[in-house]
């Protein structure tokens, strides 16, 4: 249930970033976005709003590459949401989130042997209990 709730959110960012080239186009007039996107900039916001749909899809059909083009897309998604701060700065939480779960994911393939997608209580007795609950 987790994968796919990961898997909506990133969904969603990157529908969202189809405002910044919709934006930077005149498609529609998105009074959310009060900056100025320049045509150039809009290419990019198309390009990373692609890449995460990707990278959704990749997740979804438990591909190892998914976390690259995750993080490719977290990176220039990052970088759009810093020239539009003011409008879409809460589009870095979800930023955060793709590279956090790379991260994990990475390290729980180093340090063990468990599969990722699924924690059983096997894999949790030898912690404290406050920690298993």
């Amino acid at each position: 249930m987790l994968k796919y709730f990961f898997a909506f959110i990133l969904f969603i960012h990157g529908l969202i970033h189809f405002t910044g080239f919709a934006k930077a186009y005149n498609y529609v007039n998105i009074t959310q976005l009060t900056k100025y996107i320049s045509k150039p900039a809009g290419v990019l916001w198309l390009i990373t709003a692609l890449l995460f749909i990707v990278a959704v899809l990749l997740f979804l059909l438990k591909k190892e590459s998914w976390p690259y083009i995750a993080v490719i897309a977290a990176f220039i998604s990052q970088i759009l949401f810093i020239i539009v701060w003011k409008d879409a700065k809460f589009g870095s939480i979800a930023n955060v989130i793709v590279t956090f779960s790379k991260d994990v994911k990475s390290h729980l393939l180093k340090t063990s042997n468990i599969q990722t997608d699924l924690l059983t209580e096997a894999d949790i007795q030898s912690l404290p209990f406050p920690v298993q609950k």
